[in-house]
């Protein structure tokens, strides 16, 4: 649940870094193990009362119970574009082979995740924040910018 979780989390954000829109439009919110998608247990629990999904409860290494969801059907995608499929499939590559632990470790060095208190949103708006210094091309497109407000 944890991966898939913050898988949600990073297809939503890099597209929407990518297209300016994300892909679920879910609000995710803080906790402390990373973000979640806001209506991420009741989905899970509505698909597991429409036998849809089931949540199988296993002993993973250092004594953790993992609850891994497992699709009963074949997914609906006719809502999603090929992009959006391939936005998902992207994450998922990236994140293969890491466990749950190793990618909530990573949400947290997203920094608005960092800034967020437990229970309040990320907004899709945060994944524009950055902590690197501005490049020489980075002023030259601000400074374009600018000179086009005037």
């Amino acid at each position: 649940s944890v991966r898939l979780a913050k898988t949600l989390f990073y297809a939503d954000f890099l597209y929407y870094l990518k297209t300016g829109h994300p892909i679920t439009g879910e609000r995710y919110i803080r906790m402390q193990n990373g973000p979640v998608p806001e209506s991420f247990l009741r989905t899970r629990d509505r698909l597991q009362l429409a036998g849809d999904l089931v949540v199988k409860n296993r002993l993973a290494m250092g004594g953790f119970t993992q609850k891994r969801p497992i699709a009963i059907r074949e997914p609906d995608l006719s809502g999603f574009t090929a992009d959006e499929i391939a936005m998902v499939d992207y994450v998922l590559a990236q994140l293969q082979g890491r466990s749950a632990t190793d990618v909530s470790n990573l949400t947290h060095r997203f920094e608005a995740w960092q800034l967020a208190k437990d229970g309040e949103e990320i907004p899709y708006e945060t994944a524009l924040l950055s902590d690197r210094e501005p490049t020489t091309e980075d002023y030259a497109h601000a400074r374009e910018l600018a000179a086009g407000l005037v």
